[in-house]
């Protein structure tokens, strides 16, 4: 099966570091090879953080990701997604923070199984920022969203107070945009009354 249209792959960078976004759609009949084509697209492409997420339709736990419990459907793409997890060093965060829970993205109305075929999985350094995974309420689709919330970048303190400076003062640009804001400000909050005081008339 080819892998056109089934993927969305993005690549930047984040506070100058470089991330890699994967997000792929799993074929609904046990494909050998689409997992092995996603592994060696990102092999080429993978920056030093990855976040590889969407709905995989299989699962690697029957155990702890379907109910009613039993060995996935699909067990030729389950083992080639198995293997590509574990050779790009991934990890499922939603897993990691939720390790005992029995929670489902998906409800099959044909097969009668609840199971968890959306997830998110992570570079290990990435899910160090990683500071919230959840499932959401279902709406428009029988899919529940799966929500992950990153710290990215230092924490930066925020000084709460402004003191204009004698070197902008100085600066003839730096005085016209200072006039120009205070003209603003007071015709804005003083009306009438605002510009007559910038003008000198009181």
């Amino acid at each position: 099966m080819a892998i056109q249209g089934r993927y969305v792959l993005i690549q930047g960078t984040l506070d100058g570091k470089d991330l890699t976004i994967l997000n792929s759609y799993g074929p609904n009949i046990d494909d050998r090879e689409f997992y092995p084509k996603m592994q060696y697209l990102l092999a080429a492409e993978i920056s030093s953080t990855l976040i590889w997420l969407g709905d995989y339709n299989c699962v690697l736990d029957g155990q702890a990701d379907r109910d009613p419990p039993k060995l996935d459907t699909k067990p030729c793409m389950t083992k080639s997604l198995g293997e590509a997890i574990q050779n790009l060093a991934l990890c499922d965060i939603w897993r990691i923070q939720h390790p005992g829970n029995k929670d489902y993205t998906c409800y099959s109305t044909t097969h009668g199984t609840y199971t968890r075929l959306d997830r998110i999985y992570v570079t290990e350094t990435l899910s160090q920022r990683i500071t919230k995974t959840q499932h959401l309420a279902r709406y428009l689709s029988d899919h529940s969203p799966v929500l992950a919330e990153m710290k990215w970048g230092p924490q930066i303190k925020f000084k709460t107070t402004w003191r204009l400076t004698p070197e902008v003062l100085s600066d003839p640009e730096g005085r016209e945009s200072v006039v120009g804001a205070v003209t603003d400000y007071m015709a804005e909050n003083w009306g009438s009354m605002g510009q007559e005081l910038m003008n000198g008339k009181h």
